[in-house]
């Protein structure tokens, strides 16, 4: 090759170089596991979801430039004799946002970034250093539902995590909700307990059970991958 050909193929490297240091990706996979205590013996669910942050280019330093994006489903959890409680991926005061941000709260990164001023890019490279367990606090605590009838989404009733005994007997009270930082795959397959949960004509779902105490819920609190299939 020429001399000006290897200079334009350095350049070009050191382009895509500079564009991955000032535009960094990390994706981060994290276990979301609901406790139960029924009787004296632990029951729990799991739901391993993605987290994935983006920044973007920008002149001047600021949190802000960047995207988060989640994947996932709902935790459930088999209650014997009395059904199954889900976990959809919102949280308890609602707004889908909480799942992807809830890995940088519960750990403090966002806090930190933003008392030290940092950058969306040096932000979005320190999450690809998180590991092990947090327990989720209060204000970050999940939706936690149930339906009536797994298969008529409209019986969807929500739990007051605080007053399960409500809804499943004396013996049953939550014991505690907790993140784990993980290399496990996305988990799926919730449609085999809401076989409602399908895509109809390529619309997503809705839930409405305005006399449940519940607002309108999206079928992609359950499952994003339903937006896949599209």
């Amino acid at each position: 090759m020429s001399r000006v050909t290897w200079l334009a193929v350095g350049l070009a490297v050191a382009l895509v170089i500079l564009w991955i240091r000032i535009t960094p990706v990390s994706i981060i996979h994290y276990e979301l596991k609901v406790v139960l205590d029924v009787g004296g013996k632990s029951i729990e669910g799991l739901s391993v979801i993605e987290a994935r942050f983006s920044a973007r280019p920008t002149i001047l330093p600021d949190i802000g430039n960047m995207t988060a994006q989640f994947r996932g489903e709902a935790v459930s959890i088999a209650i014997p004799g009395y059904g199954r409680l889900y976990a959809p991926l919102t949280g308890a005061q609602g707004g889908h946002r909480t799942m992807e941000w809830l890995v940088p709260k519960i750990f403090g990164e966002l806090e930190r970034a933003n008392k030290s001023g940092m950058d969306a890019a040096s932000f979005v490279r320190s999450l690809q250093n998180l590991s092990g367990s947090r327990e989720v606090p209060p204000q970050y605590m999940p939706l936690l539902v149930r339906f009536a009838d797994d298969t008529k989404p409209e019986t969807i009733q929500r739990v007051d995590p605080l007053r399960l005994a409500e809804f499943y007997g004396p013996k049953v009270r939550l014991r505690s909700v907790d993140i784990t930082i993980t290399n496990a795959p996305i988990t799926t397959g919730i449609q085999k307990y809401l076989p409602w949960l399908v895509l109809t004509k390529g619309e997503v779902p809705y839930i409405r059970a305005p006399t449940n105490g519940m607002r309108e819920l999206q079928g992609i609190a359950f499952s994003t991958e339903l937006l896949r299939d599209r």
